[in-house]
């Protein structure tokens, strides 16, 4: 075990020399400690004793502002944990986030360039997707969100019209996909019939719009042996925030959910996807 001088020692140097903000709050939300950073933000030289209350203002969804004494406001990314029964907060500044941010999906885009884009839709295959995913893990309190997208019936427009028009099907799906999102989210083809779009920097409330976007405009045409085939897309999606881990595999199920809901309403669930 770690003798407890020793991490009083770690923990003042980390406040000394971490450049994002920090704080330590007691059970009431009272500040126990901040580092240097947080006093310059907020215009204080001595926060100890004071309610964190002061100065954090939830603005949305999973945003927040930090408000200094003179009243200039922050946009900040928090990250919390518990420590015993006290509550330790990381912040970081959004503009500086926004930043890393860009330079994050420049990245993600880099490796998945190398580690390659599946040759019928020129959109990434399922190694840049796990690729550009671990990258996003890989990010403390990165927030993001997962899409997957699976062509319905897609085995019958195989069977019924060849291989050919089924290949058709896909490079317009992967065409439709990528008009119907954002330009920064990353789109994968990580199965058959079986797309992934990687979102960075999203809340829910963005994730849903565009997630409701395709699952009420991605639908495409192929031409048959005689007459154009229809084929429509289920929807799944899921954001990082509950648990980053699972992101892929929340989503996967909610995709599926929406392939049963469509099967079992027959004929009403086509007439509403064709209205």
């Amino acid at each position: 075990m770690i003798p407890s001088d020793t991490l009083r020692q770690a923990w003042s140097f980390l406040l000394q020399h971490l450049q994002r903000g920090v704080w330590l709050l007691d059970s009431e939300g009272r500040i126990i400690e901040a580092n240097a950073a947080m006093h310059k933000w907020l215009e204080v030289p001595d926060l100890t004793g004071l309610s964190a209350a002061e100065f954090l203002v939830a603005t949305q969804l999973d945003e927040h502002e930090l408000v200094s004494r003179t009243g200039v406001r922050r946009k900040i990314v928090i990250v919390s944990g518990r420590v015993g029964e006290s509550t330790i907060q990381i912040f970081a500044d959004q503009s500086l986030v926004r930043v890393m941010e860009s330079r994050l999906v420049e990245e993600i885009r880099r490796v998945s360039k190398l580690a390659g884009e599946d040759p019928l839709t020129g959109v990434g295959n399922r190694r840049a997707f796990d690729e550009a995913l671990t990258a996003m893990l890989g990010e403390i309190g990165k927030k993001f969100g997962v899409i997957v997208v699976d062509a319905d019936d897609f085995k019958a427009v195989n069977d019924s019209y060849g291989h050919k028009v089924g290949d058709e099907v896909l490079k317009s799906l992967a065409h439709k996909i990528q008009t119907l999102v954002r330009s920064d989210d990353i789109v994968s083809r990580i199965g058959g019939d079986e797309f992934a779009i990687l979102l960075p920097n999203v809340n829910m409330s963005v994730l849903t719009e565009v997630a409701e976007r395709l699952r009420k405009e991605l639908v495409v045409e192929a031409q048959g042996k005689s007459f154009p085939v229809k084929v429509y897309a289920s929807v799944g999606y899921a954001h990082s925030g509950p648990d980053p881990s699972t992101v892929v595999e929340r989503a996967d199920k909610w995709m599926y959910q929406n392939k049963v809901d469509r099967e079992s309403g027959g004929l009403a669930a086509l007439a509403e996807r064709e209205a």
